[in-house]
């Protein structure tokens, strides 16, 4: 669940720009960097590039949200792709490389297209990598059946955006080249917020980016489909690792944990790992003690 800080409801009608606890990095007009294939095999909706990334102003942990919808030959997917900031961000950078984040897979119970009644099916927990290049970063996840053609799911990104004097910084790499084709994205966060995979926030709590001010809106650097995860290692994790000092994110049993590691045919993954003390994967405070993993297979040898 969310402990808020502050209320995020932006209230009916549009929203005006100080009315939003979010804030962005650049006008758009700002650095493009690469193009990035788009594969028939992957749940897309933004260009490759991001000319903007937008944040908390005040600082907090922040999850940004994708709606896709389920099509012929793609039911189940293994692999989540997120860029994390924006190359038009030099100095201070967006973010930092490392810092810990986490994504998952959630279905829509009810098929209304809300996140509100969203239900977990898999996360996976890693470092962030790349930042501020528009560069996706591809992290397994285990294989997950997204129901029936046509069917919504919801794939989300979280993690802490650090204050950098005012505003903080930004870690949700946006497209604002190209519409938002309907009600597909949403975003929320706190100063004192904390995310737990079984409980999505309220619809108090997500804001629908339409309600957002216009440099706001764009569509989020996020994609699903099959894959090996890209180059990091990845581990299984063999039981639920306990949180402490306020973390409640931790990875549970079966779940993956990409540790960054990078690794290639010449530098294979070892067959377990064991993290004693890992930064809890929201951003948040507190750390998670004891992670224990088996090597995922195909992961880098």
């Amino acid at each position: 669940m969310w402990v808020w800080g502050c209320a995020l409801a932006l209230g009916a009608g549009a929203a005006r720009a100080e009315d939003s606890p979010f804030s962005t990095s650049v006008d758009i007009g700002g650095s493009r960097g690469g193009q990035t294939e788009i594969t028939a095999d992957e749940y897309s909706h933004d260009d490759g590039s991001s000319e903007d990334a937008i944040g908390l102003t005040a600082g907090g942990v922040i999850a940004w949200l994708t709606r896709f919808e389920v099509t012929e030959g793609n039911q189940t997917i293994n692999e989540i792709a997120v860029a994390f900031g924006t190359p038009g961000c030099t100095a201070p950078p967006c973010g930092e490389n490392g810092r810990p984040f986490g994504a998952g897979i959630w279905s829509d119970p009810n098929q209304d297209g809300s996140p509100v009644d969203g239900a977990f099916l898999a996360q996976t927990t890693g470092l962030q990598e790349n930042v501020d290049t528009d560069t996706f970063q591809r992290i397994a996840i285990p294989q997950t059946d997204l129901g029936e053609v046509g069917d919504f799911f919801f794939v989300v990104v979280w993690t802490r955006n650090e204050t950098r004097g005012n505003p903080g910084d930004f870690p949700a790499s946006l497209d604002r080249s190209n519409p938002e084709p309907g009600p597909i994205q949403w975003v929320t966060g706190g100063v004192a917020a904390q995310f737990d995979p079984d409980e999505f926030p309220t619809s108090a709590g997500w804001i629908q980016s339409s309600q957002l001010p216009a440099n706001l809106r764009g569509l989020w650097l996020v994609r699903a489909g099959t894959g090996e995860g890209g180059d990091t290692c990845s581990f299984v994790v063999k039981k639920t690792a306990k949180g402490k000092k306020g973390c409640n994110a931790c990875p549970r049993k079966d779940d993956l944990f990409d540790t960054g590691i990078e690794c290639d045919e010449n530098n294979p993954c070892p067959k377990k790992f064991t993290g004693k003390k890992v930064d809890c994967p929201d951003g948040g405070a507190g750390f998670c003690k004891k992670i224990l993993g088996r090597k995922k297979s195909g992961a880098c040898g």
